[in-house]
């Protein structure tokens, strides 16, 4: 896996309400667990753009007692992290489970900052994927989310947990 900028492309910018509300994004990957077994190694994609929005900033900050660094107009770092889940949902899906366990965020890194009203993406790869015993199956992803310049405003990776896979 390397570092560096997001990959080139237009972006799409959803409003305050979610990811999911612009009916021009691409569906996201429906995979298999026998095809993230074999595609391990591999990029998964990148998401839709969002706009973190100020309105969005504000929910997070009254959510979360973050009230230290209101006027900065840069975006906090653990709302960056939060975006991932929504964001990767426009990445891919797995076959199969109706429900994933969010098991494991590691490796967590804010390198640079991303300003309130940029546009930010998420990169999505897959560093592995097993099957675990009593039917659950097992996948880490390497994270990136980059703002609109092109700088990384998060990095970590996530294991999740999706129950009854049998091999």
């Amino acid at each position: 896996m390397t570092g560096g900028a997001a990959p080139a492309g237009p972006a799409t910018t959803v409003g305050p309400a979610g990811v999911g509300d612009d009916p021009t994004a691409p569906a996201p990957a429906v995979l298999t667990p026998a095809a993230l077994v074999a595609g391990v190694g591999q990029r998964l994609g990148t998401s839709a753009g969002l706009t973190v929005t100020a309105e969005r900033v504000a929910v997070y900050r009254a959510a979360s007692g973050d009230e230290d660094h209101r006027e900065t107009g840069l975006v906090p770092g653990f709302l960056l992290l939060a975006l991932v889940v929504p964001l990767s949902e426009t990445v891919f899906d797995v076959a199969g489970p109706g429900m994933a366990v969010n098991h494991a965020v590691t490796g967590v890194r804010f390198p640079d900052l991303v300003a309130v009203g940029e546009q930010v993406r998420l990169t999505v790869d897959l560093l592995a994927a097993r099957h675990r015993p009593r039917d659950w199956f097992q996948i880490t992803l390497g994270l990136r989310l980059h703002g609109r310049s092109g700088r990384l405003g998060c990095r970590a990776e996530q294991q999740i947990l999706y129950p009854g896979v049998p091999r």
